[in-house]
């Protein structure tokens, strides 16, 4: 690590001053498409940069034998006091209505919490009633509408 003494100024649209000297000692490797410094000088891997220690590899603890059985099979296997009954079980976890309302509430802009419920999946999937002032569009074989 190295501790760099910083001096407050207005540096007007600057976020900090590096020195040449600096940059020479740790020349930093620059991507100015990704925004991004890579420190990766002799300097920098000898002073600065955190030491991790190296892994190596343990030893692989002993496989279990694992079978998919059939019912007869484990109902044989059960009774078996040396047998280990191990369930896995893989399922989404359901939403309740509040959990939904309350991610909805998070996404929408509070100036229309009063409409949250046309924000919600079960009202979406529903198509609104039929009424009085509902009407059909005549159209005109291989009419094309005009512009504007």
């Amino acid at each position: 690590m190295e501790d760099l003494p910083f001096h407050i100024t207005k540096l007007v649209d600057w976020n900090m001053i590096i020195s040449k000297a600096w940059l020479r000692r740790h020349n930093p490797i620059i991507d100015w498409s990704k925004n991004s410094i890579t420190f990766s000088s002799p300097h920098c891997h000898e002073n600065c940069l955190p030491i991790y220690p190296k892994v190596t590899p343990t030893t692989e603890p002993p496989r279990l034998k694992i079978n998919l059985i059939s019912r007869a099979a484990f109902r044989v296997a059960i009774k078996n006091p040396e047998s280990y009954l191990c369930i896995m079980a893989l399922y989404n976890k359901l939403e309740d209505e509040e959990t939904k309302q309350d991610t909805t509430k998070k996404l929408i802009p509070p100036e229309y919490y009063d409409y949250l419920v046309l924000f919600s999946e079960k009202e979406a999937r529903i198509l609104p009633v039929s009424r009085y002032v509902d009407y059909t569009i005549a159209l005109i074989n291989e009419a094309k509408p005009s512009f504007g």
